[in-house]
């Protein structure tokens, strides 16, 4: 794949870009004039989320570019907007909406659908200049744009991880959860330190307590008012049965007498006494239902108010106070999950590597070139060193180095498996700790082993490279 020209357009002003086949040099006698934006917006028009620089936002222009494929298609590139790109080859004009439709676009660069290497192409042939020339096998390229080297290799062998990898996501997510836990049992520990308990009365419940008794008191009362209306209505209904039945009783003196309700003795002082009775349980049960309905009232008005008159760090104090589970049992946890994560890890990492000729091909094409910049002996370099994470050995011009062999080999394996001469994009190959000497090793295997595919190098040097294009910036990109 070729880059041919880039067009940036801003209102009435439009400058344009051309590129050859071969090897160009963007460059200029001083920094922070446009170089490195001249780059990114290469991969900006190619589809890429790519931060702008200080003084140039992507958004803001129209970007277009027209590269050649590997079939020899020639493809025009328009991008207006951050969220879709104009796509015309064979003269005929596709949209494609970004980032959601980007593996689809890419597809047709890289002449492969796999997502491990569309995902993880970008950092194989570009390196930036701020975190480029430190990534090793892992980590950021530019934005939102990472590599993964197990990922890369799995998508060129045609390795199947995808069940592992959905259980390394999420344990991962789980790990995620119980970090922030932790960090609540742990700030939970160290109020109960401080000074023991923080919880505090809360307004609400104890107007919830008091709710609750003085509605067990009306319902006691409620009960006590329909007894004595039973009781009632059973004397009224007495009074009644006696005034119907006409009796009449015969007194020791022989005297008949007629039996009404006034001559029992103590009816009437009973109902008269049931009777005052309920009145004053019905004056209970009225200031009861009245002293309910204003505590309902008072809880209603705090509950708006409640946020606005209690600090929002004291709310938390008690929440967390709440929290049911400690320091150590969160850890346990923890610590279960990571071990699971390991395993995890593991298992990815040694079915990408079990009988893989792709990875056998990467390793001898990184020992070659790590021998011939002279940052190894013969046998020095281990299979598995494709894959560490442990950087803390590798400084300065040593790791500048390494990535740089890594990458070499990366664009060798994507031209033996996909058929692909990707370009080589490089932002300040002369590190601040890389001497001439190193320099002219790096490029001396450019020349040697990559001369069909497309360089392109941002600097502020010039190096010995035949038929070079340069295009120089004097002071800024868009002059």
């Amino acid at each position: 794949m070729k880059i041919e020209s880039l067009t940036i357009r801003d209102g009435a002003l439009v400058k344009e870009f051309i590129f050859q086949a071969g090897n160009n040099l963007i460059h200029s006698r001083k920094n922070s004039v446009g170089k490195t934006t001249l780059l990114r917006a290469i991969l900006y028009s190619l589809g890429y989320n790519i931060p702008g620089t200080k003084h140039f936002s992507m958004d803001r222009y129209e970007i277009e570019s027209n590269i050649v494929a590997d079939d020899s298609q020639r493809i025009k590139l328009v991008r207006k907007t951050p969220s879709y790109l104009l796509l015309t080859a064979n003269e005929k004009t596709r949209t494609f909406c970004l980032p959601e439709q980007a593996d689809e676009l890419h597809a047709l660069f890289y002449k492969t659908g796999d997502i491990n290497i569309l995902d993880n192409i970008l950092g194989v042939f570009y390196l930036d200049q701020e975190k480029g020339w430190t990534l090793l096998n892992r980590g950021v390229v530019i934005g939102s744009n990472h590599f993964n080297v197990e990922d890369f290799i799995q998508g060129l062998s045609g390795r199947d991880c995808s069940e592992l990898k959905r259980k390394k996501v999420r344990l991962e997510q789980e790990l995620s959860k119980y970090g922030q836990i932790s960090n609540v049992t742990k700030y939970k520990e160290s109020l109960e330190q401080a000074g023991g308990s923080i919880l505090k009365e809360n307004p609400e419940d104890e107007l919830n307590a008091q709710i609750e008794l003085q509605q067990i008191e009306l319902s006691r009362v409620k009960s006590e008012l329909a007894r004595i209306d039973r009781t009632l209505q059973s004397n009224r209904h007495l009074k009644h049965f006696i005034e119907e039945m006409k009796l009449t009783i015969l007194t020791p003196s022989g005297e008949q007498v007629k039996v009404t309700a006034d001559n029992v003795v103590g009816l009437n002082d009973s109902i008269d006494y049931l009777i005052a009775k309920r009145k004053i349980k019905s004056i209970e049960c009225n200031k009861l239902l009245a002293s309910i309905e204003k505590l309902q009232e008072q809880k209603k008005e705090n509950e708006t108010t409640f946020f606005t008159v209690e600090s929002i760090a004291d709310a938390f104090d008690e929440m967390v106070q709440k929290f049911p589970y400690g320091y150590t049992k969160v850890e346990g946890i923890i610590d279960s999950l990571q071990k699971q994560l390991k395993e995890v890890r593991t298992q990815i990492t040694e079915r990408t590597k079990a009988n893989n000729i792709v990875l056998n091909s990467l390793y001898e094409n990184v020992t070659k070139y790590a021998q011939e910049l002279r940052l190894i002996d013969d046998g020095s370099l281990k299979l598995n060193y494709l894959f560490t994470s442990n950087l803390k050995v590798l400084s300065g011009a040593i790791l500048h180095k390494t990535v740089f062999a890594f990458r070499l080999a990366f664009i060798l394996e994507v031209k033996k498996i996909l058929g692909v001469d990707l370009p080589i994009i490089l932002d300040s190959p002369s590190g601040k700790e890389v001497d001439i000497e190193n320099v002219k090793m790096m490029i001396n295997i450019l020349k040697r082993d990559f001369s069909d595919h497309q360089l392109i190098i941002a600097s502020i040097f010039e190096y010995d490279l035949p038929e070079v294009n340069k295009i120089e910036i004097e002071n800024r990109l868009l002059e």
